[in-house]
């Protein structure tokens, strides 16, 4: 049974939920993609939130392949047209001298095709984001709600070690997601799978109809909007499970 639930409604009135599990942070030295996870500090469940944004990113940086690309396009390797004046001033002032080269382009009104292409450096961590539109109907999961609110927060930031007098920082904690049906049991396949993660981002809107707007009695806002980013720990390949 979670600890946190929102909203407090009977389990079976809920399609689907995501639980978030706050664990504590284990050792640098076990591996990211182990379920060889910390301490259980919170379980909480969240109604499935309206959307769902799986952001995946691939590392490429500009390369110039200018001398290689320019002498395999030639049959004779480029050899006559960089032994020509325009060639060898434009190519290799260009390659040398940088600003100089410049100015030979400019009195040759010629410049070097950069032979630019997109070298790939890795993959980038996946992303998700959760976006809920919220409107608590009592001051019960008002409170939970921003309970809840205030614990994933508080999780995303460091711990102080007080034996260092505040010079080192203990990490923050690591998340475990999933979405999980109405009865408890796994949710359908074809909901994401998530591998050990990391809260990069929270954020509570909490004037979600465009007003400040409070709640008659308990001074809770009736319209609220959640925004919460996690990333992976690990970097995935075509093999990796989440993804295969």
């Amino acid at each position: 049974m979670a600890d946190m639930q929102y909203p407090n409604y009977q389990e079976a009135e809920i399609a689907s939920w995501l639980q978030i599990k706050i664990h504590e942070v284990t050792s640098t030295n076990t591996h990211p993609d182990s379920d060889d996870f910390g301490k259980l500090l919170h379980d909480i469940r969240l109604l499935s939130p309206q959307a769902v944004i799986e952001n995946n990113t691939a590392n490429y940086t500009s390369t110039d392949f200018k001398l290689s690309s320019a002498l395999g396009s030639f049959e004779d390797g480029g050899a006559s047209w960089l032994e020509s004046l325009k060639g060898a001033g434009t190519m290799g002032l260009k390659q040398a001298f940088g600003g100089l080269g410049t100015e030979m382009e400019r009195m040759m009104s010629q410049i070097v095709n950069p032979r630019s292409e997109q070298f790939y450096t890795g993959p980038g961590f996946r992303q998700f984001t959760f976006h809920w539109e919220l409107s608590p109907l009592t001051s019960g999961d008002a409170s939970e709600l921003q309970k809840i609110y205030q614990t994933i927060r508080k999780s995303t930031y460091p711990t102080e070690i007080q034996s260092t007098a505040g010079m080192l920082y203990g990490m923050p904690n690591e998340f475990k997601l999933s979405f999980v049906a109405g009865d408890g049991f796994a949710g359908s396949e074809s909901d994401p799978k998530f591998g050990r993660c990391v809260c990069t981002n929270i954020s509570l809107n909490y004037t979600g109809a465009g007003i400040n707007a409070v709640a008659s009695g308990d001074g809770a806002s009736p319209f609220l909007n959640l925004d919460i980013t996690f990333a992976e720990r690990q970097l995935l390949h075509q093999e990796s499970d989440p993804i295969a």
